[in-house]
């Protein structure tokens, strides 16, 4: 037992190294022509923002878990806590100062969830970076974001404590998945929190992908 908990362990502790590797891939097939290739600094980059992406994660849902196990809501020290700082952090070590124009224009901040104005933010999706910089307007809001995010270490716990609307994307799941995250998505506006989605579904750096007609239908 004791083995296999230590491979366990083993196998776990790797996935914070060789996951960002698979985001490295991803995210160069991303720069193609007309853009110039991401260089080999750009691609060290990407794969240190992501360690560190999960290892800050894995940090903070860690202080948070026993709270968690006990039955207690963690979802709001989650948010705006641990992913806001994480999100920070790694935006400011590995991508630079963000600007943010028209804040006059968002809701009043939510935080503590005081303020029951609630929206329906939605972006372009171009980078990993995304991720990370929309934390910047400092609103609290829920994700809608595909299923298998569960899986990243770190961020999935994390996701699962913040209590984020999650939908599956694989076929002959999806309508009931698509159902149930209408309806939680309604829930999460009706008590104030805001829901922010990418409504074209995946990542382009090149053309712009369609709307998928989802955040809408919110």
């Amino acid at each position: 037992m004791t083995s296999l908990l230590t491979l366990l362990f083993v196998f776990y502790s790797a996935c914070f190294f060789l996951f960002p590797l698979v985001s490295v891939y991803q995210e160069r097939r991303l720069w193609k022509s007309p853009l110039p290739r991401l260089s080999l600094w750009g691609c060290i980059k990407v794969y240190w923002f992501n360690t560190f992406w999960f290892a800050l994660t894995q940090f903070g849902s860690l202080i948070l878990l026993p709270f968690f196990l006990l039955g207690a809501n963690v979802e709001q020290p989650a948010t705006v806590w641990v992913e806001r700082a994480t999100a920070y952090l790694v935006t400011y070590f590995f991508v630079g100062p963000v600007l943010i124009r028209g804040e006059e224009n968002l809701p009043a901040r939510n935080d503590d969830n005081a303020n029951k104005v609630s929206c329906v933010f939605i972006a372009n999706h171009n980078s990993q970076i995304d991720l990370c910089v929309v934390y910047f307007i400092r609103r609290r809001f829920k994700w809608i974001m595909k299923q298998s995010i569960v899986y990243l270490p770190g961020v999935g716990l994390l996701m699962r404590m913040a209590r984020h609307v999650f939908i599956n994307r694989t076929k002959g799941n999806n309508k009931e998945s698509v159902k149930k995250m209408y309806a939680e998505a309604a829930k999460a506006l009706v008590s104030g929190k805001s829901i922010f989605i990418f409504p074209q579904g995946t990542r382009a750096m090149v053309g712009r992908l369609p709307f998928k007609d989802g955040a809408f239908n919110i």
